[in-house]
């Protein structure tokens, strides 16, 4: 039996990687889009739905805020309005505001194979074909030898330049020395001083500074996707990859001329061009990409995964009316927020170029899939009556095809065939072609109804009948085990509380006991200390007393020693003034001397023996009292 391919069933709308990776001023707009699309489709497939909600709706106000920038997105008033026309012309200038296609800054060899070229797909100019850009090429590596000093080389690269593009050359050649740059093939020193490289110039945008398109390029994709830089071999090749050459863009104003968008729609290659002072022709882009889209037979096609920065433009009216629909509808299903849902795939179910063969199938497997979820959310809450017509928006309860969008919307027309198909074989499952996506959601549905019809209930069991046990009296017992076992769980967490608060106390209570011990040490080595200061003040009081005696004895011997020693000196005095030594006269004056207030005449020899044996008894009396105070 030969296997028939179902592609809708593989088939994905999601955005999966990102197109526009050299964020510049003149694709940010895009850029953002692009990336909140790609954002959208990761986060519905991280099941972080309402993120991916939040992504589809600040796509949708970004286009919009871009038409109408003076309103607010109201959905229900622009669902009322068709704005395909206005969104296609926005695209359009898109086209008029994108740079070329063009090669990458690098190295050109001197052989070139003679190969037989294919079209040029994306956003081209008629001034610049396969000639131009390898001209632009060579120009571009011949300025980069000679601002190193190969001149001679650099002069080979700007002759092949010009005999594929002369007047491309001389035109490129003419804006740089407006910009102050010498000519390709001069000496190094004849450049102006700070004045930019040809590279530089072919790289500005809009008069921005060469120092912004010579910033790295960031890829928001994968920084939404990672979250953090990656590390290691995979982290160093993506750093690599995102800081690959920059385009050599020829200046726009050497593309407006004559603009050419190629595109490959099915197995045909198209091509639009328009003139200077014009616009892509809106019906042209909507029956050359959209209206053919409608009979491929394989996707994805450019609307679904650009190739080309121009492909993104193009392809916005595909995302206002049928990427972002979808988005949200699948993500507001997978919430269960069923009306939302089928609001939005009711939307996306009437773009008007959806896919015969294989979006439709899916979009209409998608819609019946949500009455099916939806229904069985009921039913499966015991409420058949409520279940019912949800889920007859798919199939009537007599097995016959219901009046709603899912049959009567035009897009949807291929899969409605096909959907009657299967209800025309319900019981005849062989004669059966349509997709398994839209038969599987069928029969599952007739199942449904057969059990509301045969009085089941979601399970397949009759309501009368009671089993053994009813589902209430198991239902109580598990309540009550469920019970039982909180209250374990409960008695066990107490338990581990209790233990880890008697493990805190044992060892707080060890903890006591070694700084009590610590305490004790400490307490008897000053008790050693005291002892020890005792001692050293014992021998202390010991040396003092022995002081005191020594000093004793000194006075005593000094008192006893001292008149005699005192008299004798006196009497040496006065022996030595030529007097008889006399010690009872030598007392009487001094005697007389210690009372004061005397005068007194005489022997001068006597009276100065007399005054000297005064001084000795005040001397001695002096000592005297100085003992007596040490001793004590």
């Amino acid at each position: 039996m030969a296997i028939v391919p179902h592609p809708e069933l593989t088939y994905s709308f999601r955005r999966a990687r990102p197109v526009i990776k050299d964020i510049t001023d003149d694709n940010r707009t895009l850029a953002v889009v692009e990336q909140l699309l790609i954002g959208a489709g990761d986060q519905y497939r991280a099941r972080r739905y309402r993120d991916a909600i939040d992504a589809y709706q600040q796509a949708r106000d970004l286009l919009w805020s871009q038409l109408f920038p003076w309103s607010e997105l109201i959905e229900m008033v622009a669902w009322n309005i068709d704005l395909q026309p206005t969104i296609l012309s926005y695209s359009a200038e898109w086209l008029n505001r994108l740079p070329i296609e063009q090669v990458s800054a690098g190295v050109r060899p001197r052989e070139l194979a003679d190969i037989k070229p294919g079209p040029i797909f994306g956003l081209t100019s008629s001034n610049v074909g396969y000639q131009g850009i390898g001209a632009v090429a060579d120009l571009d590596f011949s300025t980069m030898l000679n601002t190193r000093g190969n001149t001679a080389s650099a002069q080979f690269f700007r002759r092949r330049a010009i005999a594929q593009a002369p007047e491309l050359v001389r035109q490129i050649e003419a804006g740089a020395r407006q910009a102050g740059v010498a000519p390709p093939g001069a000496a190094p020193g004849a450049r102006l001083s700070l004045a930019p490289t040809l590279s530089a110039m072919l790289h500005e945008q809009d008069g921005a500074a060469a120092l912004a398109s010579a910033s790295a390029p960031v890829s928001a994709h994968s920084l939404a996707q990672s979250g953090a830089p990656e590390q290691g071999v995979l982290g160093e090749l993506a750093a690599l990859l995102n800081n690959r050459p920059k385009p050599l863009e020829v200046p726009a104003t050497l593309t407006v001329a004559k603009r050419v968008y190629s595109v490959k729609v099915g197995q045909q290659v198209e091509q639009m061009s328009w003139a200077a002072g014009e616009s892509l022709a809106i019906d042209v882009v909507a029956k050359t990409i959209y209206d053919a889209r409608r009979a491929l037979n394989q996707l994805p096609d450019i609307l679904i995964a650009p190739v080309h920065v121009a492909d993104v433009a193009v392809g916005l009216a595909h995302a206002w009316y049928y990427e972002t629909p979808l988005g949200l509808a699948e993500c507001y299903h997978a919430m269960g927020d069923w009306v939302n849902a089928e609001l939005w795939y009711l939307r996306a179910a009437g773009y008007s170029y959806l896919n015969a063969a294989i979006e439709a199938p899916y979009v209409w497997s998608r819609l019946a899939g949500l009455y099916l979820d939806w229904g069985d959310a009921l039913f499966r809450d015991d409420d058949p009556v409520a279940a019912l017509p949800i889920y007859e928006k798919a199939l009537l309860a007599d097995g016959k095809a219901p009046s709603t969008p899912l049959y009567t919307l035009a897009p949807l027309a291929p899969a409605s065939a096909a959907a009657h198909n299967v209800i025309d074989n319900l019981q005849h499952p062989a004669a059966i072609t349509a997709s398994p996506a839209i038969s599987g959601v069928l029969f599952e549905l007739q199942a449904q109804l057969a059990k509301i019809s045969g009085g089941l209930d979601f399970w397949g069991h009759w309501s009368q009948n009671v089993p053994i046990w009813s589902f209430d009296y198991l239902q109580s017992v598990a309540a009550n085990f469920c019970q039982l076992a909180v209250s374990a769980e409960r008695d066990a967490i107490s338990f581990w509380e209790k233990a880890d608060s008697g493990e805190l106390t044992r060892l707080q209570l060890a903890q006591g006991v070694a700084q009590s011990k610590a305490e004790r040490d400490a307490v008897q080595r000053q008790v050693e200390s005291a002892q020890a200061e005792l001692g050293v003040y014992q021998a202390g009081q010991a040396l003092a007393e022995q002081r005191a005696a020594a000093a004793r004895a000194n006075a005593s011997e000094y008192a006893a020693k001292s008149a005699g020693w005192i008299m004798h000196q006196a009497m040496a005095a006065q022996l030595g003034g030529g007097e008889d030594g006399d010690s009872t006269q030598l007392n009487q004056l001094a005697d007389r001397m210690m009372q004061g207030g005397y005068t007194l005449d005489g022997d001068r020899g006597t009276l100065t023996a007399a005054e000297q044996l005064t001084a000795s008894r005040l001397q001695n009396q002096y000592e005297m009292d100085r003992m007596q105070r040490e001793a004590q």
